[in-house]
């Protein structure tokens, strides 16, 4: 089992710090085919909500035609809950040669159009549900889209990331704060049909140095956008620090924004949560739940809490 412990402090916006944890899982998938696969994962020696998800594992062709940008994945009765699509895509090279998955390694995201990595896309949130409270059997499924295609993927793990910091509320309507102008990229700005952008934030100092998951559920589900600036935000420029935006998320739009992004230990980090349209488009505010996960482990690090072999129920546990 893999459990980064973290000591509590308080963060600048007086939230208090939670347990952060990484569970990784062994698991080994048979024929990947363009019918889905489930494989039990026991998670009974885990604990928590798990925020995001993610897989790894080395893809190689079995036959047909299959690329591994079409390999997708899906939690049963998880990651369809808030109305988003059951399947993930994890995306890989547009080609049939092999492949390996590795860990998110994000240092900017502008709408899940990334500097890296190769193979992992915003779908990999979980549902802010118990759903995805940690302790029970997932059962993830595995599929190819194209039909008559088959591929494997050996040393296949499944990780799943909880919180560093305890979850915080926004409210955009109620902050009584807007800007003119919101980002549409991480060089571009828009003002919509006009009038301003509602908004409301949350402003930590990052515990540890890695790639973390930062979220925004949204409650009700609303178009919302998601901003994350290293440093401060400042609504007047607010292309100013600006390092991720998303305004899709792996809950389905409009339930959510989410992304992979890289923090350092001690640098302050802030997260806005917006509206895609203005005021005057329609959108008078955003309301939910921030969270922010993590963080993934680096390259050989990851010690494994449990593996079911297909056909098996063995479990084995390393530290």
């Amino acid at each position: 089992m893999k459990k980064l412990l973290i000591p509590a402090i308080v963060l600048s916006a007086g939230t208090a710090v939670a347990s952060a944890n990484v569970f990784s899982f062994n698991f080994s998938p048979g024929a990947i085919t363009n019918t889905a696969s489930f494989y039990n994962i026991d998670t009974s020696s885990a604990s928590g909500r798990a925020r995001a998800f993610y897989v790894t594992g080395d893809w190689s062709v079995l036959g047909g035609d299959p690329w591994s940008n079409e390999f997708r994945v899906q939690l049963a009765g998880v990651t369809n809950v808030g109305g988003g699509a059951l399947e993930r895509t994890h995306g890989g090279v547009g080609n049939g040669n092999p492949f390996t998955f590795g860990a998110p390694t994000v240092a900017t995201w502008s709408n899940n159009t990334t500097t890296s990595p190769v193979g992992h896309g915003y779908n990999t949130m979980l549902a802010n549900a118990s759903s995805s409270d940690l302790g029970g059997i997932f059962s993830l499924g595995l599929r190819q889209s194209f039909g008559g295609s088959s591929a494997s993927l050996a040393n296949a793990q499944i990780h799943f990331l909880t919180d560093i910091i305890a979850p915080v509320a926004f409210d955009s309507a109620a902050s009584g704060q807007s800007m003119s102008a919101r980002p549409s990229s991480l060089t571009t700005t828009t003002t919509g049909a006009g009038g301003g952008y509602t908004y409301d934030t949350l402003s930590f100092t990052a515990l540890a140095t890695g790639v973390h998951h930062l979220a925004m559920h949204i409650s009700p589900p609303f178009d919302g956008y998601m901003l994350v600036y290293q440093g401060a935000f400042d609504p007047i420029n607010p292309l100013d620090n600006l390092i991720g935006l998303d305004d899709i998320g792996g809950l389905g739009d409009p339930n959510s924004a989410d992304m992979f992004l890289g923090l350092t230990q001690g640098q302050e980090y802030t997260l806005v949560a917006t509206t895609f349209a203005s005021i005057t488009g329609g959108a008078s505010g955003v309301s939910g739940l921030f969270t922010v996960a993590g963080v993934v482990p680096a390259p050989g690090t990851a010690v494994i809490a449990g593996m079911l072999a297909l056909g098996g129920m063995t479990r084995r546990r390393r530290g």
